[in-house]
């Protein structure tokens, strides 16, 4: 967290009091020295400051993923079915992991009751086809203090593909497919 600028520059929601505490970490190790970290450390030892600040990140999106979509019914395993989409069909594989998690747990947020896990990947791609991706206010990244989206960096192009995937796979699971959409073979019936 040190690399984090007095500017603000890194965008990240840590609190302020969570910067402080930090800042009397800093200042009490340094106490006997009176040096600033920078100074402490030469240049060739120091970690690439983009390559923390994204890790940075990454511990904000799992705590804010504890704290928010791990307790919704259903959450995870269809996050882990949208994944697994992603690797299988060349339309979704431009959604990042975040973009997936932060998706899916609105979509289940939104729900008005607990959904099972069929009805939950449903309800996602119900979200997916009614054209959410074209609107870039739709989605604002609860982790980051300025106000950015986790969509933006999709093309039109790509937009446009995954919304009609989400259409096709949503008539399929209207029309008792789901099998498709999942990638299994057909069972047959028993009778």
């Amino acid at each position: 967290t040190a690399l984090r600028g007095k500017d603000g520059s890194e965008q990240g929601t840590e609190s302020d009091a969570d910067a402080t505490e930090v800042k009397k970490e800093i200042e009490e190790d340094n106490n006997d020295e009176k040096k600033p970290i920078d100074n402490q450390v030469d240049e060739k030892d120091k970690l690439p400051s983009d390559k923390c600040l994204q890790a940075l990140a990454e511990l904000r999106h799992a705590r804010w993923f504890s704290a928010m979509a791990s307790n919704l019914p259903s959450c995870v395993e269809c996050i882990r079915i949208m994944r697994d989409l992603c690797r299988r069909d060349l339309a979704f594989s431009c959604l990042t992991d975040w973009t997936i998690e932060l998706l899916v747990e609105r979509a289940l947020y939104s729900a008005w009751r607990p959904l099972n896990p069929a009805a939950s990947l449903m309800r996602v791609m119900e979200v997916l086809a009614s054209g959410v991706l074209y609107d870039e206010t739709s989605m604002k990244d609860p982790c980051e203090r300025v106000e950015t989206s986790p969509i933006g960096q999709l093309s039109t192009q790509e937009r446009e593909d995954v919304t009609k995937s989400a259409q096709e796979y949503l008539r399929l699971m209207h029309f008792r497919q789901i099998y498709r959409v999942l990638g299994m073979p057909m069972e047959d019936a028993e009778v």
